[in-house]
């Protein structure tokens, strides 16, 4: 069996496209050639890729499955001749971190700052995604380095502890739950909510502990930033949970009272994640020592 990335992309672009004609000319190829080298595929993989139908194609089991890794090693591709690009420009490399909602804000605030300072010819990629997905995209090679919670640490992976991330509840000075050391989220659900926004990875992991308990974490509006729902909370607006560390400063501008939640889970620790055969002398190694040498404190809502 040989691939090239010519066939690869063939077969993307006509699945795309549900057209044979229509897949060729989005891969600069005669209609003719497309399907000779369609055919010459089929016959080396000895599977069908499509299902010839009178108006068009759809794909084969093994087209789907072929299709699946074709986008992901196409994706692949564009970063290495992005990184090459940027090796050419006189860059010494790019660092993929993904990380989970507070270690990206946090890290933004403090580490990266200290990073892209004294390495200005390495250039750092951030996306945000759930603890559980960003560890899933370093075993898959999607990135470099991943901030991730501990608990859901992989054996294959290595990595060290950053800080504690503790959840609290946000609430109005005045508000019931105030009066008490600590809040049950189960309490929290009790009262108008104010969710993130569905994109967000701290989000996705508040619905899942909402799960749970067998309720729905639906709020009266998704808000889009930590500032803004301190600003509705301090309005009777709702009640929402956020990270201390990233609401505690705002305690001195607005009315608003931090609890924290009692549940375990709410006391997470935060670490770096990577895979443990990255070369000693990659740039993301050179971000990991960086994030040693300015390691944030454990987060204190006393």
């Amino acid at each position: 069996m040989k691939l090239d990335l010519q066939d690869l992309k063939l077969v993307a672009a006509i699945a795309q496209s549900g057209s044979i004609t229509a897949g060729a000319a989005a891969s600069h190829l005669a209609t003719a050639s497309a399907s000779e080298r369609l055919k010459v595929l089929e016959t080396s993989l000895g599977a069908a890729m499509f299902h010839r139908e009178p108006r068009g194609v759809t794909l084969t089991a093994a087209g789907s499955v072929l299709v699946r890794h074709a986008h992901a090693l196409l994706a692949q591709v564009d970063v290495l001749q992005l990184e090459l690009s940027h090796l050419k420009q006189g860059l010494q490399g790019e660092v993929r971190v993904v990380t989970n909602f507070v270690a990206r804000a946090r890290l933004l605030d403090t580490a990266l700052i200290a990073f892209l300072k004294t390495n200005p010819r390495i250039n750092v990629v951030l996306e945000e995604a759930s603890s559980a997905d960003a560890l899933k995209m370093i075993q898959q090679g999607k990135a470099d380095l991943g901030v991730a919670a501990l608990s859901d640490a992989h054996a294959d992976l290595a990595c060290r502890q950053m800080f504690i991330d503790q959840l609290v509840a946000v609430t109005t000075r005045t508000h019931l739950v105030t009066t008490r050391k600590e809040v049950q989220f189960a309490e929290l659900l009790n009262y108008d909510f104010l969710p993130f926004s569905a994109s967000s990875a701290l989000q996705s992991y508040l619905d899942s502990k909402a799960l749970e308990l067998g309720r729905d974490l639906k709020g009266r509006i998704a808000v889009n930033n930590l500032s803004t729902l301190c600003r509705m909370v301090e309005a009777g607006v709702g009640v929402g949970v956020a990270p201390y560390s990233l609401v505690a400063s705002l305690r001195r501008t607005l009315a608003i009272a931090l609890t924290p939640i009692q549940e375990t889970w709410s006391r997470r620790r935060i670490g770096i994640f990577w895979k443990p055969d990255m070369p000693r002398d990659c740039s993301a190694y050179r971000l990991i020592d960086c994030l040693s040498d300015v390691m944030l404190p454990d987060d204190r809502s006393s």
